[in-house]
């Protein structure tokens, strides 16, 4: 019997706009347990209207349209994109056997991430059509939920000391590894906390532009509603808000973001590189599990 495996989606994550966050949980339940894959895949819509209700609470009136509209993107997505990740995984397993260059890893993270933001841009009439609905009340929860990840992010990141999130990031990286590789040999756990503690990433301007990106949503949602814009018109706007999370304007932010995305393709790269023969068929029979799990889901 094959392994069952779980894997998450780091990008989306990483940018945490508000529908970003909605990708994320779809793609992180497509990749769970194969036992009982295909049936989280396609509870996803529930699963995500569970986590909408969360944030806004939502009424009788928006449920009778959020359900079938999530229901409809889910479906447009094993049609156009589904497919995409059965001939990823299946190239990959293909490969595992040969070393990787960074170039070649930042090419696979750029076409997976191409392929979140499509699914996105698919998905704007429903954030759109949400928006302008929000009462007031919905409003202000949704802005006391975003402030309270804000915290979260905080408390976990910000807060403790350099060395105790450099630990965290540390477990959760090798974690990750080993669900692929096997279990990493001690030397390729030293490096790779070295890779963690050279990474460019810094919690704390992160979690500034986490607040900043809740702040630019809420004030979307206000003039939105203000505006009294038509479904059409809001959907422009709300594309125009998501292009500008995706791809910041501010040079220093493209910046960080740049030597973050080059950091972390050349780490993947290097552990890789390192990687046993045993480890790289381990990683091998893991891809074409995946692409098997991901065909049986296919329409």
């Amino acid at each position: 019997m094959r392994a069952c495996h779980t894997a998450r989606m780091t990008t989306a994550h990483r940018l945490s706009p508000w529908p970003a966050r909605l990708i994320g949980l779809v793609l992180v339940w497509s990749l769970s347990a194969c036992s009982v894959l295909g049936l989280l895949y396609q509870q996803a819509p529930r699963w995500v209207g569970t986590w909408l209700n969360n944030q806004v609470q939502l009424s009788d009136a928006q449920r009778v349209w959020v359900e079938p509209a999530l229901d409809e993107w889910l479906q447009w997505h094993r049609t156009q994109v589904l497919p995409l990740w059965v001939t990823t995984a299946q190239h990959w397993a293909q490969h595992a056997q040969r070393d990787w260059s960074a170039d070649e890893v930042c090419a696979a993270l750029d076409a997976l991430r191409d392929q979140v933001k499509t699914t996105l841009d698919h998905s704007t009439p429903i954030w759109a059509r949400l928006a302008v609905s929000l009462s007031p009340q919905q409003w202000r929860r949704l802005r006391e939920q975003r402030a309270e990840a804000a915290q979260d992010f905080h408390d976990d990141f910000v807060a403790p000391s350099s060395e105790r999130v450099l630990d965290e990031r540390l477990a959760r990286s090798v974690k990750n590894a080993e669900r692929l590789y096997g279990k990493l040999s001690p030397a390729q756990v030293a490096w790779l906390r070295g890779q963690l503690q050279a990474s460019p990433w810094s919690p704390r301007d992160t979690w500034v532009q986490r607040q900043a990106r809740d702040q630019a949503m809420l004030r979307l949602i206000s003039q939105l509603q203000a505006q009294a814009l038509n479904p059409k018109q809001a959907q422009t706007q709300v594309q125009a808000w998501l292009d500008a999370q995706w791809s910041p304007e501010d040079a220093a932010a493209s910046a960080q973001q740049a030597a973050f995305w080059r950091h972390s393709c050349a780490t993947i790269a290097g552990l890789h590189r390192q990687a046993s023969p045993q480890q790289r068929l381990q990683l091998a029979q893991q891809l074409r599990d995946y692409a098997q799990d991901f065909t049986q889901l296919l329409p």
